[in-house]
């Protein structure tokens, strides 16, 4: 069972989990009465995997990284001032014991308001990173609210990620406290 809050949890019972695509649970539809275009949660997917792949011993560079991203040129300064900020942080991680070497990073929706041309989407982030020699993966559950617009081209684009860490530590995958941007 998955926790709302965020978690930093070890896999017991001595099974070793894999990073493939079998071991994540699917992303799972709104739960409101609004269509969520199927765009949005695999924008959101995609945002999450790029700033937790930077945590790890081989991220992609960074302009890699941003290309990969579909977000308004709003978000693009602070994308980027976070992903060299993770970046950072996984080097020190790095030096530190070896670093995370495997990254999943999932999006499951847990609501949603869609507009014509603005979404919100409440998303938990769930992500599991793996360190050499390590049988289980450090993993996490983050709440966001996302926020999309459709771009003059007619795309969506993500344009706000807010995230509510609740109490504990801050998560892996945020750069310090959480700035609502």
């Amino acid at each position: 069972m998955r926790a709302a809050r965020p978690v930093l949890a070890a896999a017991v019972v001595g099974v070793a989990v894999a990073l493939g695509a079998g071991d994540a649970p699917a992303t799972r539809p709104a739960a409101s009465a609004q269509a969520v275009p199927p765009a949005l949660p695999r924008i959101a997917e995609a945002y999450l995997q790029q700033r937790a792949a930077m945590l790890t011993t081989s991220p992609l560079a960074l302009e890699e990284s941003l290309a990969l991203l579909q977000i308004t040129p709003e978000l693009a300064g602070r994308a980027r001032a976070d992903l060299t900020a993770l970046r950072a942080k996984g080097g020190r991680y790095a030096g530190d014991g070896g670093g995370y070497t495997g990254v999943r990073a999932e999006a499951e929706i847990t609501g949603a308001d869609v507009g014509p041309d603005t979404a919100t989407l409440r998303v938990t982030e769930y992500t599991r990173l793996s360190r050499p020699g390590v049988p289980w993966p450090e993993e996490l559950a983050l709440p966001h609210t996302m926020t999309f617009t459709r771009g003059t081209d007619g795309n969506w684009l993500l344009a706000r990620d807010t995230v509510d860490p609740g109490e504990g530590l801050p998560a892996t995958t945020m750069v310090t406290d959480p700035v609502a941007g």
